[in-house]
């Protein structure tokens, strides 16, 4: 708690390598933290549930693993993942239940087109951003959940 001795923290997780980058974010309907561990060849996210009273060791999306990059975030108990996963030098976009995210479980929502380079995503209620590079030119395209 703000104002306790330091001694009483509770460590939620501690990244053992030094060249791992670590930053938290939340997911955009602020349902989750997210604890992402990045270098420039592996990604590994961990997320906090915050709608429950008390804090829990953050449960893994998918473990680390060479060249293997994703990113994700959340909506309806849904997680949307942009991962280079099968795609090297270019990323799709795959959904997985929020209670079984392992790798095993991504079903492809957005997959790789020719000539497209997906570069990142933002996830509201009723819609999905897509930032995108069509032959070299940058596009922003809008899906909608509700249509």
């Amino acid at each position: 708690h703000i104002g306790s001795a330091s001694g009483e923290d509770e460590i939620l997780y501690e990244e053992p390598c030094d060249s791992v980058l670590l930053d938290v974010t939340r997911t955009k309907d602020r349902r989750f933290v997210v604890i992402n561990a990045n270098t420039k060849t592996f990604s590994e996210v961990r997320l906090l549930d915050t709608s429950v009273a008390s804090w829990a060791m953050p449960r893994i999306v998918h473990p680390r693993e060479p060249n293997l990059e994703y990113y994700v975030d959340h909506r309806n108990d849904q997680l949307f993942i942009v991962t280079n996963d099968g795609v090297p030098g270019n990323y799709r976009l795959v959904s997985a239940p929020v209670d079984a995210p392992q790798r095993t479980n991504w079903k492809e929502v957005i997959p790789v087109r020719a000539g497209t380079q997906l570069e990142d995503m933002d996830l509201f209620q009723d819609y999905l951003v897509l930032y995108e590079r069509v032959e070299g030119v940058q596009r922003i395209r809008v899906w909608s959940f509700v249509t």
